[in-house]
């Protein structure tokens, strides 16, 4: 209601789509996910998009620095290190999604429920 309300007072593109997303997730049919070899890429790259969140301007530091060390001024080369760059930080997102955040987060659900288990008896 209250995306309905700020597109009534001042519409936006951006807004809209995200309210028919919102409104298509709730309504779609639960049976309609069958899992693609490309909806498994944006799975995984979807559930590591926090640790690229909290990790990309590090990894973009340091390859900006590398490119500022070396002097370098081809135009065909900075576009090949920026891509370099997103590469890296989507490769540092999946690699610490996998191997820290998952199992710090099991480690962590499985304490709380052993708290659990201890303090409900």
């Amino acid at each position: 209601m209250l995306a309905i309300g700020a597109l009534w007072i001042e519409f936006r593109t951006r807004l809209s789509l995200a309210l028919l997303t919102a409104v298509w997730l709730v309504i779609k049919p639960k049976g309609m996910v069958h899992w693609t070899p490309m909806k498994r890429v944006v799975h995984r790259l979807s559930n590591s998009a926090y640790v690229l969140f909290l990790t990309h301007f590090g990894v973009i530091v340091l390859i900006s620095d590398v490119w500022n060390k070396s002097h370098f001024y081809d135009p065909y080369l900075a576009l090949a290190m920026t891509g370099m760059a997103w590469l890296c930080c989507v490769g540092v997102g999946l690699l610490l999604h996998e191997k820290a955040e998952v199992p710090i987060h099991h480690w962590v659900s499985q304490q709380t429920k052993q708290l659990y288990i201890r303090f409900a008896h």
